[in-house]
C-alpha cells in the first residue's frame, strides 16, 4: 500500500509539473518581444558587422535561456505569410540550424535535444513549418528543409506518421496550387536524400509515384517538374522493388527520358543525372533502353552548347565507364573462382567510342588560356571521361584518339593543348606496346613544345603529359632531345 500511494504521488507531481512547464511557456510566449526578434532575424541578413553580431548574440542568448520557446517563435514568423521574405528566410535557416548540422556527432545532439521538447510544442512547431510550404517567394523552399530536418528525426522513431501522406497528397491532388506542390516534392526530395531507405521502404512506392507524377510532360510547371526530378535523384535508391519490374521501371524511364528533351536547362540537367545515376544502380536493366533512348539522348547532350547540360552528357559516359571498368575486374574475380559473374557487362561503351570520342576531343578544343583551375567545366569533364575511357577500352581506344594527337603542330594554341591533352589522357589503359611508337613519334615534340610553346597552357599540359600520365611509356634514348634549362 504504501509502494502504491508513492508511486501514486509520483505521478501526480509528474504530470503537475508538465502543466506548469506547458504552462511556463505559453506565458513566456505571451511575453515574447516578437517585434525584436523580427529586427534580430532581419540584422542576420545585414552586412553591417555590428548588427550582425548583436543578432547572433542575442540568438545565442535566447537559445540557451529557453530554446524550446526561441524554436516556436521563429515557426510562427517562418508561417507568417504578412513578414518579409527576408525575415521568414531567416527564420527558417535558424530554425533548421538548431535542428541539424554537418556535423555528424552535433547532429545526433542535436536530435536527441528535439526528442527532450514537450510533445505539444513540437506539434505547434511542424504544424507551423508544413503551413509554411507554398506561401514563400523564394525558391527552393527553406520549410521544405526545416521539414526533412525535423523527419530525420521523427520517422526512424515511427513519430509522425502522417507526414509522408500529408506531403504525397499535396503533390497529387488536382487543382493543387503549383508552389504548394513544389515545396512538397521538394521536402520528399530532402527526406530521401539522407534518411536510410529501411525506414520509408512500406512507403517508397507511393513516394515514387508522387514524384513521377509531377515529373510527366503534362505537368504545366517547369519548376515543379524540376523540382521532381531532382527528387527522384534523391529517391533512385528506393527504387529497386520498381527497377524489377518491367512495367514500372518501362515508365519511370519513359518520363525521364521525355524531361531530356526540354529547353529548360535544370530540368534537362537533373533528368540527365538522374540516368546516369541509374546507369550506377541499375545497370543489368539497361540494354533496352540504351539502344532505344540513352545513346540517342546522351550525344545529343555531348553536344549541346549549353555547358551545364554538355557536362551531365560527358558525365553519363564517365559512369558507364566506372561501371563497366568495376564488372570486368569482378568477372575476373568470378572466373578464378570458376564462378559466373553476377552481372555480365554488355560493353556499351566500346560500341559508342567511334561516336563519343570525337565529342570530347572536341570539348578539350573549347577553353580559355587563363581558366579558373576551380571551375569545373565540359574541358576538363572531357578530359576525365577520355582517362576513364582509356582504362574501360585499353587499346580499342588508341585509333580513335592518336588521329587527333597529331593536331600536336596547330596553329591554334587550344588545338595543339588539346592534341596534347588527348594523348596524356589515354597512357593509362592501353597496352605499353600498343602506344609505343606513337610515343617515341611525339616526345621530340613534347619536348620542344616544353621549351619553347608561345601559350602557358600547352606547356603546362606538355609537362604534365611528358612527366606525368605518360612516364610508364617514357624510356631514356640516344635520338630524344635533352631539355637544358637556363
Amino acid at each position: 500500500w504504501y509502494q502504491r500511494r508513492v508511486r501514486g504521488d509520483l505521478s501526480l507531481v509528474v504530470r503537475q509539473f508538465a502543466r506548469y512547464r506547458a504552462g511556463w511557456i505559453s506565458m513566456q510566449l505571451n511575453t515574447m518581444n516578437a517585434v525584436e526578434l523580427n529586427k534580430v532575424l532581419e540584422a542576420t541578413v545585414s552586412v553591417d558587422i555590428v548588427a550582425l553580431q548583436a543578432a547572433q548574440k542575442y540568438l545565442e542568448s535566447a537559445a540557451a535561456s529557453n530554446l524550446e520557446l526561441l524554436l516556436i517563435e521563429l515557426s510562427n514568423l517562418l508561417s507568417n505569410a504578412s513578414q518579409s521574405e527576408n525575415v521568414r528566410k531567416a527564420a527558417a535557416i535558424q530554425l533548421k540550424n538548431y535542428l541539424t548540422s554537418k556535423d555528424e556527432a552535433v547532429k545526433v545532439q542535436y536530435q536527441q535535444r528535439w526528442l527532450t521538447f514537450d510533445g505539444n510544442n513540437r506539434l505547434r512547431i511542424k504544424t507551423n513549418i508544413l503551413h509554411t510550404l507554398g506561401t514563400e517567394s523564394s525558391h527552393p523552399s527553406n520549410a521544405a528543409q526545416c521539414v526533412a530536418a525535423i523527419a530525420q528525426i521523427e520517422l526512424p522513431l515511427n513519430q509522425w506518421p502522417d507526414l509522408i501522406q500529408i506531403l504525397v497528397t499535396n503533390c497529387t491532388t488536382p487543382n493543387a496550387p503549383e508552389p504548394l506542390k513544389e515545396a512538397c516534392i521538394e521536402a520528399l526530395g530532402y527526406i530521401v536524400e539522407d534518411i536510410e531507405p529501411t525506414v520509408l521502404v512500406h512507403q517508397s512506392n507511393l513516394i515514387l509515384t508522387a514524384i513521377i507524377n509531377t515529373m510527366r510532360k503534362e505537368e504545366p510547371n517547369d519548376r515543379v517538374r524540376t523540382a521532381g526530378a531532382q527528387a527522384l535523384f534523391n529517391a533512385l535508391e528506393f527504387c529497386k522493388d520498381q527497377f524489377d519490374h518491367p512495367e514500372e521501371r518501362n515508365y519511370i524511364m519513359r518520363v525521364i527520358c521525355e524531361s531530356t528533351q526540354t529547353n529548360i536547362t535544370k530540368l534537362s540537367v537533373a533528368s540527365l543525372q538522374c540516368l546516369s545515376k541509374i546507369m550506377s544502380l541499375y545497370y543489368k536493366h539497361m540494354e533496352h533502353y540504351m539502344s532505344q533512348a540513352l545513346f540517342a539522348i546522351t550525344l545529343s547532350a555531348l553536344d549541346s552548347k549549353d555547358d551545364d547540360v554538355a557536362l551531365q552528357g560527358i558525365e553519363f559516359w564517365s559512369t558507364t565507364c566506372e561501371e563497366e571498368t568495376d564488372l570486368a575486374i569482378e568477372a575476373q574475380e568470378a572466373a578464378e573462382l570458376g564462378e559466373p559473374p553476377d552481372v555480365v557487362s554488355k560493353h556499351y561503351m566500346l560500341g559508342a567510342l567511334q561516336y563519343v570520342v570525337p565529342q570530347l576531343l572536341k570539348c578539350l578544343t573549347v577553353q580559355e588560356e587563363y581558366d579558373d583551375e576551380d571551375d569545373w567545366n565540359p574541358n576538363k569533364a572531357a578530359g576525365v571521361c577520355l582517362m576513364l575511357i582509356a582504362q574501360c577500352c585499353t587499346d580499342n581506344v588508341v585509333p580513335h584518339v592518336i588521329p587527333f594527337a597529331e593536331h600536336i603542330g596547330h596553329a591554334d594554341w587550344r588545338f595543339r593543348d588539346a592534341a596534347v591533352m588527348s594523348f596524356g589522357c589515354i597512357v593509362d589503359g592501353p597496352d605499353p606496346k600498343t602506344l609505343n611508337q606513337h610515343t617515341w613519334n611525339l616526345i621530340p615534340h613534347l619536348i620542344n613544345m616544353l621549351k619553347s610553346d608561345s601559350s602557358l597552357a600547352v606547356r603546362d599540359t606538355c609537362a604534365w603529359t611528358s612527366g606525368g600520365s605518360a612516364s610508364d611509356c617514357l624510356r631514356p634514348s640516344s635520338n630524344i632531345p635533352v631539355l637544358t634549362i637556363s
